[in-house]
This record gives C-alpha cells, sequence and structure tokens, in this order.
C-alpha cells in the first residue's frame, strides 16, 4: 500500500470535502446536485412525517435510463393481471400504522417465493428500526418504528444481512407490537438482488421536476419484469396516504377507484403492482391523462377498500417511483446458494446520508478473516446508475500486512443491468484456508461519475437539528475498511483506513458496505472398490480390493473377464465408473480386452460438489512363460513331453485334472480337504487366492494373483477444485 504524507493528505482533503459540507435539511428527495462529495439528506423533518413512505437517499431520475435511449421492440399483452395466474397473496391491512412501505416489499417478496408464505411485515419492521452489533437505527423519542415510515433501501439493509423474511405466524402483525429479539438473524430466504428499474415518468430538469414525460422503454421493461417475476413494489404520492385519512378527490376518483396525478409530487404511499390493461379508459380519472392504460395496484388498506383492495393507476402519473424487484434465495434440501456471509455494513442501505457521485476514481474495500476452509464465490456490489461497472479485486493478506500491499489473486469487472443492491457470482472461485486474511475492493462507476458505498452514522445533536425520532449509529474498527483512489497519471492505488478519517458536524463514518458469500470447502468422498476376476471358463479365480495409491494393475494370464463392484464409501458424495470413456455398470463382466482403455472412478463431493477427483487405473496382463523342452532317448529335448518312466512312475508327473494353482492342496493345509483337484469349487479358490500377503513397502496387503500392483508408480489421482484460486 502507498502511504506516505502526500497520499494521507490527499486522502485527508478528499475526506474532508465529503464530511465537511454544511448539511441543508430538504423536503423531498434527494435530487443531483454540486459540487462532487456533497453530502445530502433525504428524510423529512419531523413536522412532515406522517408515516408510509418516505425518501431514499438518492432519487429516482438516478436509477432511471439514460434519455431517449431506444430498447428493442417486445410484444406485451395489452391486459395482464398476476391474479390470473394465482401469483398474488391475498390484500392485507396495515392498519392502524404507517407502514405501507413493508407491505409493498412483503407483497412482492411473496409473489417472488411462489406464494409458498404470508410474511411477516411485523418483522421487517422492528429489525429495521433496531440495533444490531451496536448498529442501526436507534429510536430516541418512540417505542417502535410502526409510523416512522421507510422505503426499499431500509428493506435492503435487513434482507441483506439475511434476516427479515419469516412467516407472519413467527411476528404477526397485531398487538402488543414486539418480536423476540432472537428471530433477528431468521429467515426462510436470503436477499440476492434488489433492481432498482428505470421509472416511465422522467423530467427534462430532474431538479425541479419539470417537463414530464412517458418512458415507454421503461414502462415495457416494468412489464417485462413482472411478467417474469411476478408482483414488483412500487411507489406514488396518494392524497390518502394512510388508512382512515380522509379520501382526496383531485387526483384520486373514489367511483372507478382510479389515481392519475398530473404535477410532480414526492411519493408518500408504497404499494405493489399486480398486472396492467392498456386499455384502460382515461376517462376514468378525475383528470383526463394524455392516454388510456393504467398499472393494476394492490394496495395494504384491507379488501373492503377500493375494488377488494385493488385500484388503477394511470401510465402517466408524474409521481410513480421505486418499482423494486426483489430476488429470494430459497433453500433446497435446506441449502441456500452460499453458507457464509461475511459483512460489518448493518446499518448498511438505510444510511441517510451520502456522497454524491464523483469525476475521480474512488473506491472501497473490506479485509475479512476466513473463519474455516472455503471458497470465495460472490460479492455484493450496490449501484445507482443502469449498466454500472463494478470492479473487483480480491487480495490475500498475511498478518499484519497492509490491504494493497496483498497478493492481487482475481480481478473481475461486472455490468449490472440495474441500479440497487446485487449479488455479482465471481467468474472464478477463489480458495481460502481458515484464519487467511483476504480483503475484496470496488470501484463503482455509473453514467454520473464513481459512487462511494459506506455507511455513515449521526448522533443525537444532528438528529436535534433535524427533528428526527432517532440517530443512527456505526460501529467501525481499525484496519476493517478503507477509502481508495487511483492517483491520476501514475494509476497508481492509494488507500486510507476508513476508521482514522474524522467526523465532523455529528457524522461519522461506518464500513464500506462490501459483502463476501462463502462455500464450505468439502472434500472428496473415498471409495473402495472390489475387482473379481474369472478365467475363461467363467470360474472366479481371485477378487482383490483396488488401492488408490496403485494405479497400474496386474492381471494374471488366465485372467479373461473381470467385474468391478463398491465396498464401501467413507464420506458424503457421489461417485461414476467409466471404462474408455463409457459409463460401467457395477457387476458387469468385462473382458480383458475392453480394459485396454482403463478404468475411471469419478469422484464428487457432497452437498454442493465444489471439490471432485478422478482416479485412473491401468491394466497389464501377465505373459505365461514357455516351458523347458524335454529330452527324448537321444538325450534331445521334447518340447510338450515329461520325464516319465514306461511303467507310468515316478518322475515329474503332472495330473491333467488339475489347475497348476491346485498343486497347494497336496500339501493338507489346514482347511482343505482332500482330493481338491478339478472339483475345486470358486468359493475354495476365492479362500486360497485372496489370503494377505506382505509385501515390501510396509506391511500392507498385497493385490495377490489376479493383481499385482506397482508400488512404485504412485497415485495417478488428480483432485480438481473447479475453478478455484489458492
Amino acid at each position: 500500500m502507498k502511504k506516505n504524507v502526500s497520499c494521507k493528505k490527499m486522502i485527508a482533503a478528499m475526506s474532508a470535502a465529503i464530511l465537511g459540507i454544511s448539511l441543508i435539511p430538504i423536503h423531498a428527495m434527494a435530487a443531483k446536485s454540486s459540487p462532487d462529495f456533497q453530502l445530502e439528506i433525504a428524510k423529512l423533518p419531523a413536522e412532515d412525517y406522517s408515516g408510509g413512505k418516505i425518501p431514499g437517499s438518492f432519487d429516482q431520475s438516478y436509477y432511471n435510463y439514460p434519455k431517449h435511449m431506444v430498447q428493442p421492440y417486445v410484444s406485451l399483452p395489452e391486459k395482464y393481471d398476476l391474479r390470473d395466474e394465482g401469483r398474488v397473496t391475498p390484500v392485507k391491512d396495515q392498519s392502524p400504522y404507517g407502514s405501507c412501505w413493508t407491505f409493498g416489499a412483503m407483497s412482492a417478496i411473496e409473489s417472488y417465493m411462489g406464494n409458498s408464505d404470508d410474511l411477516s411485515e411485523l418483522h421487517l419492521e422492528h429489525f429495521v428500526y433496531s440495533l444490531y452489533q451496536g448498529e442501526g437505527m436507534n429510536l430516541l423519542q418512540v417505542e417502535n418504528g410502526l409510523d416512522l415510515g421507510g422505503n426499499a433501501d431500509m428493506t435492503n439493509s435487513l434482507l441483506s444481512s439475511w434476516g427479515g423474511v419469516v412467516p407472519e405466524e413467527a411476528a404477526p402483525y397485531e398487538a402488543p407490537w414486539t418480536v423476540d429479539a432472537a428471530l433477528r438473524n431468521e429467515s426462510v430466504g436470503h436477499l440476492q438482488n434488489a433492481d432498482y428499474l428505470p421509472g416511465p415518468a422522467v423530467f427534462d430538469d430532474e431538479v425541479n421536476k419539470t417537463g414530464y414525460h412517458l418512458d415507454t422503454a421503461a414502462m415495457n421493461n416494468i412489464k417485462q419484469m413482472m411478467m417474469q417475476y411476478g408482483v414488483i413494489d412500487m411507489s406514488y404520492n396518494a392524497e390518502q396516504n394512510l388508512p382512515g385519512q380522509p379520501e382526496g378527490n383531485t387526483y384520486w376518483n373514489g367511483e372507478t377507484s382510479s389515481q392519475y396525478m398530473n404535477t410532480y409530487m414526492p411519493a408518500n404511499h408504497e404499494i405493489s403492482v399486480v398486472g396492467w390493461d392498456d386499455n384502460y379508459s382515461r376517462d376514468n380519472f378525475s383528470i383526463k391523462p394524455e392516454g388510456d392504460g393504467a398499472w393494476i395496484a394492490k394496495n395494504s388498506w384491507g379488501s373492503d377498500w377500493g375494488e377488494e383492495g385493488y385500484f388503477y393507476i394511470s401510465y402517466y402519473d408524474q409521481s410513480l417511483c421505486d418499482f423494486t424487484v426483489f430476488h429470494i434465495d430459497q433453500p433446497e434440501n435446506d441449502l441456500y446458494e452460499y453458507d457464509h456471509n461475511y459483512q460489518y455494513d448493518y446499518l448498511g442501505t438505510a444510511s441517510l446520508f451520502r456522497p454524491n457521485p464523483v469525476n475521480i476514481k474512488i473506491g472501497m474495500g473490506n479485509v475479512f478473516v476466513s473463519e474455516q476452509d472455503e471458497i470465495l464465490t460472490a460479492v455484493s456490489a450496490i449501484t445507482r446508475n443502469p449498466g454500472s461497472e463494478v470492479e473487483i479485486r480480491i487480495y490475500k493478506l498475511s498478518d499484519g500486512q497492509e490491504l494493497l500491499d496483498g497478493q492481487l489473486v482475481y480481478e473481475q469487472i461486472e455490468t449490472v443491468e440495474y441500479g440497487g443492491y446485487h449479488t455479482i457470482v465471481l467468474d472464478k472461485s477463489v480458495a481460502l484456508k481458515k484464519g487467511e486474511r483476504f480483503a475484496v475492493t470496488e470501484f463503482v462507476k455509473g453514467r454520473d461519475g464513481y459512487f462511494i458505498n459506506i455507511e455513515s452514522g449521526f448522533g443525537k445533536d444532528v438528529s436535534e437539528l433535524y427533528g428526527l425520532p432517532y440517530k443512527q449509529d456505526v460501529v467501525i474498527e481499525p484496519g476493517q475498511s478503507y477509502l481508495l483512489q487511483e492517483e491520476e497519471g501514475t494509476g497508481e492505488l492509494v488507500a486510507e483506513d476508513i476508521y482514522e478519517i474524522p467526523g465532523v458536524n455529528g457524522m461519522k463514518f461506518g464500513n464500506a458496505e462490501i459483502k463476501v458469500f462463502t462455500e464450505n470447502q468439502e472434500t472428496v468422498p473415498e471409495l473402495m472398490l472390489n475387482m473379481d476376476c474369472f478365467d475363461a471358463e467363467g470360474r472366479l479365480i481371485d477378487s482383490s480390493r483396488l488401492l488408490s495409491d496403485h494405479t497400474q494393475i496386474r492381471l494374471s494370464s488366465d485372467t479373461e473377464s473381470v467385474s468391478f463392484e463398491k465396498a464401501g464409501q467413507n464420506g458424503e458424495g457421489s461417485y461414476q465408473l467409466s471404462l474408455g470413456g463409457e459409463p460401467y455398470t457395477e457387476g458387469t463382466l468385462i473382458s480383458k480386452e475392453d480394459l485396454k482403455g482403463g478404468l475411471e472412478i469419478s469422484l464428487v463431493s457432497a452437498p454442493r460438489g465444489n471439490a471432485d477427483a478422478k482416479i485412473g487405473y491401468q491394466f497389464v496382463t501377465e505373459t505365461v512363460p514357455e516351458k523347458e523342452p524335454s529330452e527324448n532317448e537321444d538325450g534331445d529335448k521334447t518340447p510338450g513331453t515329461t520325464d516319465q518312466p514306461e511303467d507310468n512312475t515316478g518322475g515329474d508327473q503332472k495330473d491333467p485334472g488339475k489347475h497348476p494353482s491346485d498343486e497347494l492342496s497336496d500339501n493338507k493345509n489346514p482347511g482343505m480337504s482332500e482330493g481338491s483337484g478339478a472339483d475345486q469349487t470358486a468359493q475354495d479358490k476365492l479362500k486360497k487366492d485372496t489370503s494377505p500377503r506382505t509385501d515390501d513397502y510396509g506391511n500392507k496387503p498385497a493385490l495377490w494373483g489376479c493383481i499385482t500392483a506397482a508400488a512404485a508408480l504412485g497415485a495417478a489421482v488428480i483432485i480438481r477444485k473447479k475453478k478455484y484460486y489458492s
């Protein structure tokens, strides 16, 4: 890591620029502004708090498509309703609180997850507004956050930490409105991505929200996403933004249950969209929009409101924003996509204060220590513009080594389609050993510049200044998170520990918002395989165990066929046998000619299969030595004869009814009957030929008879760890 006086001054100046700006309260969503590094607050002051939807830290315009972007033509139905496909859960009632943001999110998540569960809105609200490991929303003036409102950023802060998704019965939406703290990390789903879709309401002047246009490319994209993923979370401005309030009649038509706002107003209510109707007449609205067409929306004010809890909102409504798709990983056989989530940022995306994008290359990084042998397979990233580039680097660090002084082991640049929170799967995984220090850095570049995704907390003084009923606490330790900058001209990276950057005006920086996802490193199973050898008459002449460290097998000369069968297995996993590249079925007789291609055992670990091995065996048939020729009467050797007197007595007489190996029976060994000879059974042969022998390499049973292992050859075991970097 380059760490000198000029570098530290540069980083300090950059940090002071980020933190030193005077904070100005605004009453609407934060819009693009200058200069660089300005921090913006995107919350409503206390006197305007009425619950419901509150602005996120970045305006919808950041997430929109570039102006005049042309999308390819897509064929879409004129009318579509997810209810017709059974992909919508029943309408709920958020009364008596302003918690619409939890109902909009859960409606979308329930649909994405296949309506398998009625999910708890109270659980989401409770833990968003609770501290965890000293971080998060710290309530000052109220007992809970049920009436404080929320948004997708706050939802993501909990979901991305692998909490927030539990069945309704675990935390029902009812008095006494409390949730067991032990449920904080309980979840039936893990957030993978939260896509902040480009909005259909765009403006020539995004700061003042004038010069409205309907972005049909964005509208069609929303429709496609709905057909693919289900219900979509969405926000708009409602004249009646809480149940029980008087209905307005300027933009809302109670007779037709339809809404159209012909001017911009910041969103104050969060709902979900379940379909559309291109032919819904403009005449159904109190104010006639430019054309026909409406979204079919699901509210959370009970089924006795609107059209059984649903209503229509015009395509041309200028307050439409924050169309969000939540992608949730659901376990299969109790197994999620990843085993571990390395993270520091428990306040995370709920942070109110955000630096503007900058035009110099600035990024961030986190340092972690692996808890066990595992495989780094994915990292999180936050983007604000569609089509942003995320430049990822992974380092391995020795003890005490600074981030940029470590070994760079992997790089990847990923283009992300939408703004929002993302899980980026690495093209090649990185193997980690238990206790190993490693770092992940990111540079996030969008059309508006480089974005700095770090937590920022504030204390009671700032809360009082802005009339907020809570403060935001962050916790950071030395050596956890860094700001990075690429020096102009040299391209050299410099870094500064965020812990060392002082806060001002009651502000404090927390950790970089980078999470790391890993799988447990598995081991391949050990397979024990028996091989049976048979002669030309199909008699079993030997049975032996194949050893993984002896892979050249010598077959006896009288072996004509063999078969293989599993004898046992140590460890969890699967295996496959193949001969000459073709699958082999255990127990099938194979001629020795078919063994020329060799036997291969493929082993795969379980349950993830992230480790595998292949063991290859080659087979060699022994040759039969030629017999010494016998002498005739003249003293010459006659091939194929024996020394035998005329009376057929004496000499080296051989019993033609015996197999050569049966000669051992004449020794009257214990446990063997007389007269075994040609009548010896395959079982008797097995008893003799598989007796353990001791070789010269350390008292291991030798493969006697059919199999003679060439110990000096060693193992031909190749363990492959699937594209891993170590």
